[in-house]
């Protein structure tokens, strides 16, 4: 049985025909460049280590086996108009699916995805004099931290590949720069060296991408406890654990709301940069929703008893701790949302020569959110009656709800970073506030800290960073608590155009802190080859 026709590999198909067409019929103009194309080809092989059971896994497993085939290519129409695209074809390497008719697919026991990060036209001057117009799909990154940038929220976050952190998925957008060129130059001695308004507008609102093992923290009371702060949330896991430790069984229907694809869900951004005295500095400001989803409604099927409770009290856990409860089953219906936000950034970078280049930055947003509220509905207790009818048995409230305290909060990235020899690079960023983390009472304190070793002119490169989770209550030493991720990776350039890199991602900490817990994925080494094109 042959395998239906797929549409993205025949457009996929389509633009590498085109490229190939255009090559070949500019190859005679010389004289004039009016496209670039590069690309690569990459394998990627990982395997899980048994620190952390993050994904059921207690011993050595892969989890990823990729090999991507990566094209960018950019075409010259005319002096004030160009083209741009970006595709990946990346074959997972594994199996989709486990039945007897999958074998009978190619797309089954070959799977492969494609992924477009760029797919846009540009046009310069495009009614007056510094005036830039970009329509199509594209990325555009806010702010001036290093991978960590809150004001950044135009393009949802690609968290699928905890190895690539601080990559985005590529949205259709409408992008206009201006620099007014009578502002741009005012002389040598000017301070004022340069000035940008930027306006984006985003129709379509698109959530960022998750990792698989995501779905722990909304199937698993206890480390769904550690992703809430609200007490409601809290007692009513606890009597879910209480259900389980007393023979119940659970199940979790977990499902999202998006926004609608209306008119006044657009997403609009405002950014002013400007350049003042040799730093650079920019405010912004951006209205959307939030990418990562929030459990903001969370329903419980009714208690059936065998029996009646021992306990005549209307509390739900006495009467779990009185009754038969083994066998029995409860259906979880979570809800998750993506709140609406209003984001207001300001970042400013620089370089000083004084002190031998020290790059130096920093970058602060101020997230307001109107209300939210946790719709909470526990069960409702029925118990044998006369016959075949059953009899309500009072459980008290069993409908609450609770809501994030505060409506707005802010994050933070400062750091700095320097070649202290010519082979020896260090960064070291503070942040208040983890990509994942949304609320007034839902921010970490995090120090991110990195080395760059390079030998051989440049051909051996050791990378050491981490990620370290801080408790600003220094004087709670009972309290505290610490977690971290340890990133080494060795890369070797040899050879043309060709690197090798093997490394590993570590998590350390508590079961229940933010970077031991199995809700930020398994530690993991990995080996990847690329050979540029």
């Amino acid at each position: 049985m042959r395998s239906k026709i797929n549409l993205n590999l025949i457009i996929l198909s389509f633009f590498l025909i085109l490229i190939l067409i255009e090559t070949q019929g500019l190859k005679a103009q010389e004289s004039e460049k009016r496209y670039e194309v590069q690309g690569y080809i990459e394998s990627d092989l990982r395997l899980t280590l048994p620190i952390k059971d993050a994904l059921g896994l207690e011993d050595y497993n892969f989890i990823r086996s990729e090999n991507t085939f990566r094209l960018k290519g950019t075409f010259n129409i005319a002096n004030n108009v160009k083209a741009s695209a970006d595709f990946k074809l990346i074959f997972t390497g594994m199996m989709a699916g486990s039945s007897l008719d999958d074998l009978s697919y190619r797309e089954k026991v070959d799977p492969f995805r494609i992924e477009n990060d760029a797919a846009y036209l540009q046009v310069t001057n495009f009614l007056f004099s510094g005036l830039d117009l970009r329509l199509g799909r594209q990325i555009v990154i806010w702010g001036t931290a290093d991978k960590f940038n809150p004001t950044s929220n135009l393009n949802p976050l690609d968290l699928e590949d905890p190895i690539k952190f601080g990559d985005y998925i590529a949205t259709e957008m409408i992008n206009i720069v201006y620099s007014p060129p009578a502002l741009i130059k005012h002389g040598e001695d000017s301070p004022l060296e340069e000035l940008i308004f930027q306006f984006v507008v985003v129709p379509l609102f698109k959530p960022a991408e998750l990792p698989p093992w995501t779905k722990n923290a909304f199937t698993n009371p206890l480390l769904f406890k550690q992703r809430v702060h609200s007490q409601k949330m809290m007692d009513l896991i606890d009597l879910q654990n209480l259900y389980l430790e007393r023979g119940g069984n659970l199940e979790f229907n977990v499902e999202t709301e998006r926004p609608e694809f209306s008119f006044k869900n657009i997403q609009v951004g405002l950014k002013l940069e400007w350049t003042l005295w040799g730093v650079d500095m920019s405010i912004s400001y951006y209205r959307g929703f939030d990418d990562i989803p929030l459990a903001e409604r969370v329903y419980a099927d009714d208690l059936h008893l065998k029996s009646w409770p021992g306990s005549t009290e209307p509390d739900l856990r006495k009467i779990i701790e009185t009754s038969d409860v083994s066998g029995s089953k409860i259906t979880t219906y979570t809800k998750l949302t993506y709140p609406r936000i209003q984001v207001g950034g300001f970042d400013f970078s620089s370089s000083l020569d004084k002190l031998g280049g020290l790059g130096l930055w920093g970058e602060v947003a101020f997230f307001i959110h109107p209300p939210i509220y946790y719709h909470i509905r526990t069960s409702d207790t029925w118990g044998p009656g006369i016959g075949n009818q059953e009899v309500k048995f009072p459980s008290g409230e069993n409908y609450i709800i609770d809501d994030i305290e505060g409506n707005w909060f802010y994050k933070l990235s400062a750091g700095i970073d320097y070649t202290i020899l010519s082979w020896w690079y260090i960064n070291i960023q503070y942040l208040r506030g983890f990509v994942d983390e949304f609320g007034m009472n839902d921010i970490g304190n995090y120090i991110v800290a990195g080395s760059d070793f390079k030998f051989f002119e440049d051909r051996l490169l050791f990378r050491l960073f981490g990620v370290i989770e801080i408790n600003p209550d220094f004087s709670d030493s009972k309290n505290s608590h610490y977690s971290g991720i340890i990133y080494p990776e060795l890369t070797l350039s040899f050879w043309r155009a060709v690197d090798i890199s093997i490394g590993g991602l570590f998590g350390i900490g508590k079961s229940d802190s933010v970077f031991g817990s199995p809700l930020s994925g398994p530690s993991m080494v990995f080996m990847r080859g690329r050979v540029s094109i």
